[in-house]
């Protein structure tokens, strides 16, 4: 009796060990889990994007909001109104505004290095404003209104109607390097990619999108009698 009450027992562990997953369904469990790996993955890449993204836009606007209402509250403090200028392109030059000397270099990518600069401004006496002088600047003293990686292609200030200024500005914003850059903008007047016109928009590809960042801002200044 104890003999044949034994052999269930056997058979019963049996179908337990024999119970299980098998191979196939192994293969099959990994594949599932590795294609919702792979989806939230690239849902978490694509979030970073998009918040890298709009943190870029948002520096790059505030930089351009911030040089206009600088040369606005020089205007609205100086004595005389200032003289028109409309720059793009490669061109470096200054203007002054009050005790104030603004240094541009138009078409230069802010690079984070000692003494760089794109737009500047520094104090100075009426004597100094304009500096004719050959000594070389000291940008180390000069404080900068972009931001890192930010360019500007276009400043303009019109104050010929006689009681207003209208200053404008474009500043453009990459994360690449010069030689690359090209690739992230086209100009909307000819179509063609350049990172120098005065009127680059990037090209919002879902590849370049992330490290490439434009602003226009125009403020209207009156000008104190």
């Amino acid at each position: 009796m104890k003999h044949l009450n034994s052999e269930p027992k056997k058979n019963s562990r049996r179908r337990i060990n024999d119970s299980g997953f098998t191979i196939i369904e192994l293969l099959i469990a990994t594949v599932v889990f590795s294609i919702v790996l792979l989806v939230i993955l690239t849902a978490f890449i694509r979030t970073s994007d998009l918040f890298y993204k709009g943190v870029s836009m948002n520096n790059t606007q505030e930089a351009a909001r911030n040089i206009t209402e600088s040369i606005e509250n020089d205007i609205k403090f100086s004595n005389s109104p200032p003289q028109d200028f409309n720059v793009t392109n490669t061109t470096q030059g200054q203007f002054c505004i009050g005790l104030h000397r603004y240094r541009y270099q138009m078409g230069h990518q802010l690079n984070g290095a000692s003494g760089d600069y794109v737009m500047a401004r520094d104090t100075v006496g009426s004597a100094n404003c304009p500096d004719t002088s050959t000594t070389p600047v000291d940008k180390n003293t000069l404080e900068e209104l972009a931001g890192p990686g930010m360019q500007m292609n276009h400043l303009q200030m019109n104050c010929s109607g006689g009681s207003r200024c209208i200053v404008s500005v474009h500043l453009i914003f990459y994360g690449g390097s010069p030689a690359d850059a090209d690739e992230l903008f086209y100009s909307p007047k000819n179509l063609s990619p350049t990172h120098t016109a005065a009127d680059a928009q990037c090209t919002g590809t879902l590849s370049s999108s992330q490290i490439c960042a434009t602003a226009d801002f125009s403020r209207t200044v009156l000008i104190n009698s």
